[in-house]
């Protein structure tokens, strides 16, 4: 009989093998360990194992679907099919057993995924007593891991905008990054539904939260990241002014110039749009200290002559500027630049 070590090193090298019938022999061999730290060890090695084969056979069969032979891939990929189903409910069960056998973070990893598995099977019984299970675990977990326990929980069951709602019950005990995790989820799942209004709503009710709980510059990250998804939504710009605002009194705070200029530039193309031409014209002389300062091509790269542009057609339909606002300048990087998309249109 192996003694514990021998045991752990054997399951180690299955693991590592690169035969997978050889493999699946020698699982059955050391099957039915009762030493818990063991049996862990063998379940995640196992699942490693389903999981690769699982995807080596997606691949094989989308090389057939791609190769379109007619009826010579037709038994084969039918049998693919077969035992990908197959893996799939034998990795299903090894999720939980995991969960009985796993402690502390990793515990919480799995029973993550198994909210989601039993979920996607609309086992919402057993779905949600593993949500109720994992939260209690969290709550009960040492202080020192409890936000990356939020943390990993989160990631687990983000895209699942009816997971997140429940979560964010819980916010009043995340702190930090975990919290703003929380509400980076809770935003993308709402936009992953199509509800732009109530993305935008939860994205102002999360600054209001996260303003006194994060450092200025993750709090400014978390709105210029949120902005990103939001404008793919195609809210309307007088939605999407108020978060605007919010970027652009963040990002003067921390000299951070390239957003800016950015914000001066979609607040001052609304302004004209709602012949607004006040406050259009305190945009435009912020951005013109800044593009003196910088220029328009470190400031705005392949938009550079189109933002050029636009200010020019703007000015004209301005009195003439005067006294520019001053703003603290620093050194910037065109990369910064890059996840922000333009809008060329100027409304008159």
């Amino acid at each position: 009989m192996m003694n514990k070590e021998m045991t752990r090193a054997r399951i180690r090298l299955i693991g590592n093998m690169n035969n997978y019938d050889l493999q699946r022999v020698m699982l059955n061999e050391v099957e039915g360990i009762e030493d818990r730290e063991l049996k862990c060890l063998f379940l995640q090695v196992k699942q490693g194992i389903l999981e690769d084969r699982f995807d080596h056979l997606d691949q094989a069969f989308d090389r057939m679907k791609e190769e379109n032979a007619g009826n010579t891939y037709r038994a084969a990929m039918r049998s693919i099919l077969e035992e990908i189903r197959t893996l799939q409910e034998e990795r299903f069960q090894v999720l939980v057993q995991r969960a009985d056998c796993e402690v502390g973070l990793e515990q919480v990893f799995v029973l993550g995924n198994l909210v989601r598995l039993y979920d996607s099977r609309e086992i919402m019984d057993q779905a949600e007593a593993a949500m109720k299970r994992v939260i209690a675990m969290v709550q009960r977990s040492h202080e020192n891991d409890r936000q990356d326990a939020w943390k990993i929980l989160i990631d687990r069951i983000s895209g699942s905008l009816k997971w997140m709602e429940k979560l964010l019950a819980y916010g009043k005990e995340m702190k930090g990054s975990s919290l703003r995790k929380l509400y980076v989820a809770l935003i993308s799942s709402t936009a992953k539904e199509g509800n732009a209004q109530e993305a935008l709503e939860r994205t102002l009710e999360a600054a209001a939260v996260l303003k006194g709980e994060e450092s200025t510059d993750v709090y400014f990250i978390f709105l210029w990241e949120t902005l990103t998804f939001l404008k793919q939504l195609n809210l309307k710009k007088s939605e999407q002014r108020k978060l605007w605002i919010l970027i652009l009194e963040t990002a003067d705070e921390l000299n951070h110039v390239p957003a800016v200029a950015k914000m001066h530039v979609f607040l001052a193309n609304y302004a004209m749009g709602e012949s607004n031409f006040t406050e259009a014209k305190k945009h435009l002389e912020s951005l013109e200290g800044i593009v003196d300062a910088y220029g328009y091509e470190l400031l705005f790269e392949e938009h550079a002559e189109m933002i050029k542009n636009a200010m020019s057609e703007m000015k004209r339909n301005l009195p003439k500027a005067g006294k520019r606002s001053p703003l603290r300048l620093v050194e910037i990087t065109p990369q910064e630049m890059e996840q922000f998309s333009m809008d060329p249109t100027i409304r008159n």
